[in-house]
């Protein structure tokens, strides 16, 4: 997908993004799309990841927002529709759109933030998750992400870990053979707005590693880096 594509995508995920908080419903924009969106800015994002916290109001609120949805595509249809995860697709001309709805119960690291009428979680919330999806599978999107967010914040890897373990029992022997191990050729197949050389994600991933090994301060950002 080129350039052009992804404008016409992001067009269509803007319109959905009003109709989904037109009202709060307890629903935030997680995962990469409110990464590269509305933080980094740093690759294409094609699907909408919907988090709920809220796990007694997520049914009525999936079925309101569903309604809402095919008020304006006719065409959504649920693929998935799991107690707690449903699937939904929409289709405007060319572009299909996948959109998550997720009653997430594990605890969230920070509030949602509101930014132009949308809640968004917070990049801490997102390192987190991304580091606990990195435990489970090998997809660029979350190796991608991670150097990003290490390029461009100031923190602790010392308290990124204790989020980490909030949220979930892991290895740290475990999370370091997975980040090591990783096939950096897969890089070049992440749609990246600015991309770096094979190289330089290499040389991140290393340092990252090194980072967490050691508990140390992340030293892929400089000091003008903003703090999280």
């Amino acid at each position: 997908m080129n350039a052009r594509d992804y404008k016409a995508l992001y067009d269509v995920q803007d319109e959905v993004l009003q109709t989904v908080f037109e009202e709060p419903l307890g629903f935030y924009l997680s995962g990469g799309t409110a990464l590269s969106r509305f933080y980094l800015h740093h690759r294409y994002s094609d699907d909408l990841d919907f988090f709920c916290h809220d796990l007694a109001v997520f049914p009525d609120a999936f079925r309101l927002v569903l309604r809402k949805l095919k008020t304006k595509w006719s065409n959504a249809r649920i693929e998935v529709d799991a107690r707690d995860f449903k699937r939904v697709f929409i289709q405007q001309g060319k572009i299909l759109l996948k959109l998550d709805f997720i009653a997430d119960r594990v605890i969230r690291i920070g509030l949602p933030v509101l930014r132009d009428e949308i809640y968004i979680d917070t990049v801490k919330n997102i390192l987190s998750n991304k580091l606990s999806a990195i435990l489970g599978r090998d997809e660029q999107r979350d190796i991608a992400d991670l150097i990003c967010i290490a390029m461009a914040y100031r923190f602790s890897w010392k308290n990124i870990m204790e989020d980490l373990a909030i949220k979930e029992s892991f290895e740290l022997e475990d999370l370091l053979f997975r980040i090591k191990t990783f096939p950096i050729e897969n890089l070049k197949t992440v749609p990246f707005i600015s991309k770096k050389t094979i190289v330089e994600y290499s040389d991140a991933l290393l340092t990252i590693s090194r980072d967490i090994h050691m508990q140390d301060e992340n030293s892929l950002a400089g000091n003008s880096a903003l703090s999280l």
